[in-house]
């Protein structure tokens, strides 16, 4: 068994669940105000994103310095969390606003990051077995939940909070000393808990391509020979060493990555075996490229934009030309942790690392590091007024359609993030204060936050699979709205006051998570492009995580700012506005959740 990827996320895990009850300090401790608290926490929100993808950037071209960013970054991070946690008494009319502003500069850019970089590592390790990635991250959401609950049971004992640093302290050792001694390469897959043997009888296509398969009933050799075009047609089926000392007739054509399926995000993905003829044969006229351009039809068109100046050469027959292999091969040589962004079900924080593409330049920056690597760019394929005539032909309805679909995914998750910082983000205060909930219930319900978590990456891959995916989103909202009506209808101090919201809890993070996962699981049904698919998680994983949060916490603090009067009053409006924001979102979802 892998333990070392199940220790990283645990000790994380329990270094985390700190964070949900910091604002309680701030109240309690600090005497700040919820406009003050609000601020200081869209401060963390917005700097986690350009510092994920920093660090991110830094550790993938730096590997075997991984778990020492890691280490450096859990040792700072601590610190600057632990200095606001040991502000005396004496110092708090003075001292305790710039030194919480300090702090949380040093957990946004710092401490937040650390989540991006334990599932980096967790990536790399698993090296071709990344779809066991989130069988590896519940271990630390149960160790999430668990410490959640723990923390609140004993802070109903503890007014001075000196738990919440006993446990950061702790926890953030703990991380240290496993970021140094932790390897991050890809591990034997014996070590992975996969049997072998059920890997043959279910899927012999998985097996190596001259292999033969045990459930065949004869051994016959898999050759694609087709993809090649004639080049292998003359090499004896007994010689497969030929294959290692063919030469081309032509030393311009070299050896691309072949064209994948789309069930792996491959940017090439609709190409056929007569488009592959195509350009393995330099020499087919420009005529030809019309059959090429219905074949293809999205990628040419959406990566037109994207393409590094690298790939101008001068000795390219036309000053521009469009070559599909340069861009699949960007694609094969991205960052490890990109990867990230192509999970099926990524994290809602961890996609936003592919963001770093968009600074200018970044790609000749990325081609420094590879210098031995490169494509030759000798090879005209088509045309590129020729070809993106044809393209543009073929795909104009489906370009017009592709921008309507951005739009709903973009605008959709950022309303849906503004409700999640309205309604999470400093949900304790309004529980503990106003609906006056002992410490230990409050772990409860942090209990129930973390357990809908776990429950979603569970249950949203059987639903899908039995239901309409527009009714499943549909439902989601629904929820989210008529759980933030039922808040402005709870009184203080009462029994079912307290079970209700239990419940309502469960739900409500229910429904974001699900609909988080089934909003990037859905932009690989209907987005077709590689770059296009892990720039647009990118984008919504930074206004569901960050941005969205941001603002949402904002406008709760001012509206419970304005109101000073009734303290259920104050929460009251902000629950009000969430339910509509949720209604919005719903109604923007309609046109990604109904496309096929």
């Amino acid at each position: 068994m892998l333990f070392w990827t199940k220790l990283l996320t645990m000790a994380h895990a329990a270094t985390n669940s700190v964070h949900p009850y910091l604002c309680l300090y701030y109240v309690h401790m600090l005497r700040f105000d919820v406009l003050t608290i609000s601020m200081l926490t869209a401060c963390v929100y917005l700097l986690r994103v350009p510092a994920s993808a920093f660090w991110i950037d830094l550790v993938d071209h730096r590997v075997p310095l991984h778990g020492v960013f890691t280490g450096l970054l859990t040792a700072v991070g601590t610190a600057g969390i632990l200095l606001i946690l040991s502000v005396p008494p004496s110092w708090i009319a003075v001292a305790a606003l710039p030194v919480a502003i300090i702090s949380s500069i040093f957990d946004g850019l710092f401490y937040q990051p650390l989540e991006v970089l334990v599932d980096s590592a967790i990536i790399k390790i698993l090296g071709d077995y990344k779809i066991l990635y989130e069988n590896e991250r519940q271990y630390g959401k149960w160790v999430s939940a668990i410490m959640t609950l723990g923390i609140g049971w004993s802070l109903d004992d503890d007014h001075d909070f000196d738990t919440l640093m006993v446990t950061i302290l702790i926890g953030s050792v703990i991380l240290f000393l496993l970021s140094l001694s932790t390897t991050v390469q890809a591990a034997d897959p014996s070590l992975l808990d996969i049997v072998c043997n059920e890997v043959d009888e279910t899927t012999p296509l998985a097996k190596h391509a001259l292999q033969p398969t045990d459930t065949s009933s004869s051994y016959v050799y898999y050759k694609p020979y087709s993809l090649f075009g004639e080049q292998l047609s003359h090499i004896s089926e007994e010689d497969a060493s030929m294959l290692q000392r063919m030469t081309t007739t032509n030393n311009s054509v070299s050896i691309r990555p072949l064209p994948r399926p789309a069930s792996v995000c491959s940017g090439s993905s609709h190409f056929t075996n007569s488009t592959t003829h195509l350009y393995n044969n330099q020499h087919i006229p420009c005529a030809a490229a019309p059959a090429a351009a219905t074949e293809y039809e999205d990628s040419a068109c959406f990566f037109h934009t994207t393409l590094p100046s690298t790939m101008h050469s001068a000795s390219y027959h036309h000053s521009s030309p469009y070559n599909p292999y340069q861009i699949n091969y960007e694609l094969e040589s991205s960052p490890p942790s990109f990867q990230l962004a192509r999970l099926p079900y990524p994290p809602a924080q961890s996609p936003v690392v592919v963001l770093i593409m968009l600074i200018p330049g970044y790609h000749q920056h990325q081609s420094s590091y590879q210098p031995t690597n490169q494509i030759p760019a000798s090879t005209t394929v088509v045309a590129e007024d020729d070809y993106y005539h044809q393209c543009s032909i073929a795909t104009h309805h489906h370009q017009q359609q592709s921008k309507w679909i951005l739009k709903s995914f973009i605008c959709s998750t950022l309303c849906l993030g503004i409700v999640f910082g309205m309604t999470q983000s400093l949900l304790y205060i309004y529980l503990h204060d106003s609906l006056k909930f002992p410490m230990h219930l409050i772990g409860v319900i942090g209990l129930a936050t973390i357990s809908a978590d776990l429950l979603a990456s569970r249950l949203v891959i059987r639903i899908i699979q039995n239901f309409s995916l527009s009714v499943i989103i549909g439902m989601a909202h629904v929820i989210l709205v008529v759980c933030a009506l039922a808040y402005t209808w709870l009184q203080p101090e009462i029994l079912s006051t307290k079970l209700i919201i239990i419940f309502l809890q469960f739900v409500q993070c229910l429904s974001f998570q699900s609909i988080w996962l089934l909003a990037a699981h859905q932009v690989d049904s209907v987005i077709l492009t590689d770059h296009k698919r892990m720039m647009l998680k990118g984008g919504m994983a930074a206004l569901f995580s960050s941005l969205g949060p941001a603002i949402g916490v904002l406008f709760m603090g001012n509206l419970v700012n304005a109101l000073t009067d009734d303290p259920l009053e104050r929460y009251t409006s902000v629950y009000q506005y969430a339910a509509g924001l949720s209604a919005i979102s719903g109604i923007l979802s309609w046109e990604w959740s109904t496309t096929n």
